[in-house]
């Protein structure tokens, strides 16, 4: 059974207690279990997938008022993708993440600014457990149709839910 979890530390914590039996988790979360013998690891989720991590969204007042608001920051936001899948997503003829001065100094920045108190030595984790993100910021509207029907198969999301109902097109490349 998929018992949903509302944050990462819940998860963490479901584990570490037994209220569930396996999660998928940030590699960062797992080390600290690892670490701390409160989990084991059964295998690497990067042997069958990446994760894609990420959504924007905007409430329906905002799309209707600031709608060039909107379109800006999507904007910055895809230049900031290209930034990041250029220095923590580049593979090398193996298809193995590559990791050097520039993933290395993007993973710094990002430490810094998600783990405010944790300082820099957390930089290594942030590079190892970088998310997959479309390098074009692409919405794959195909695939959260697909996301849909299997949460309506589960009875946990109404049959009048659609892709089309939840995802603005205008703002889709």
């Amino acid at each position: 059974m998929v018992k949903p979890m509302q944050t990462l530390n819940a998860i963490v914590r479901a584990i570490a207690t037994n209220e569930v039996d396996a999660a998928i988790m940030p590699a960062s979360y797992a080390r600290d279990m690892l670490a701390s013998n409160q989990a084991r690891r059964v295998g690497r989720y990067s042997e069958l997938d990446e994760i894609q991590f990420g959504e924007s969204f905007a409430s329906s007042k905002m799309i209707a008022t600031r709608r060039s608001t909107i379109g800006k920051f999507l904007r910055a936001y895809r230049r900031g993708v290209t930034d990041y899948t250029e220095a923590l997503l580049r593979k090398d003829r193996n298809s193995k993440r590559t990791a050097d001065i520039k993933s290395h100094e993007a993973a710094t920045t990002i430490a810094l600014h998600v783990y405010p108190d944790r300082g820099t030595s957390v930089a290594v984790a942030v590079e190892a457990s970088a998310y997959f993100i479309d390098p074009q910021a692409q919405l794959d509207v195909a695939d959260i149709d697909r996301q849909i029907a299997w949460h309506k198969a589960q009875g946990r999301v109404d049959k009048t839910v659609s892709a089309r109902a939840v995802v603005d097109p205008s703002f889709v490349r």
